[in-house]
Parts: structure tokens; sequence; C-alpha cells
């Protein structure tokens, strides 16, 4: 296995350790394939340290999401008392 393969190996099992599953911890992998693509020696990091940074960004955009739904929820309720 070259080191390439055996890099994105590693970052896709530790993505999914992370929580990070399905179409984005593949799409997060072809970006890390497309980059080696371009520059097969590039040092990406450590993919310990970029599956928890990945799943702390995506935690954070789904917490924001959460709370912008339940806030439409709540004044949509509130309409609805109201009329």
């Amino acid at each position: 296995m070259t080191d390439t393969a055996s890099y994105l190996t590693k970052l896709d099992a530790e993505l999914a350790r992370a929580g990070i599953r399905g179409g984005r911890r593949e799409r997060i992998i072809a970006e890390f394939a497309d980059h080696f693509g371009c520059d097969p020696d590039a040092d990406l990091g450590d993919p310990v340290v970029l599956a928890a940074q990945f799943a702390d960004e995506l935690g954070t955009s789904f917490a924001r999401t959460a709370a912008f739904r339940a806030f439409l929820a709540l004044a949509l309720a509130g309409v609805l008392i109201t009329v």
C-alpha cells in the first residue's frame, strides 16, 4: 500500500471514529485524494487531528442549523397560537 493510500485509509478510519459518516466523509476523502493527485508529497497533517477538526467544525454547523430550525418552529407555533 502506498503512503497516500495508507494516509487516506487512516483518515477515513479517523473520520468514522469522530462520527463523520456517509457522503460528508466520502467528500472529505475525495478532496484529500485530489490534493495528493496534484502533489503526492503534500504534507496535509495528522489524520487524527484533521478528523477532530472536521468533527468540531461540522458539529458547530449542525448546532447552528438546529437552533435556527427550532427558532423557526417556535415562531410558527407563536403565529398559529395567535391566530
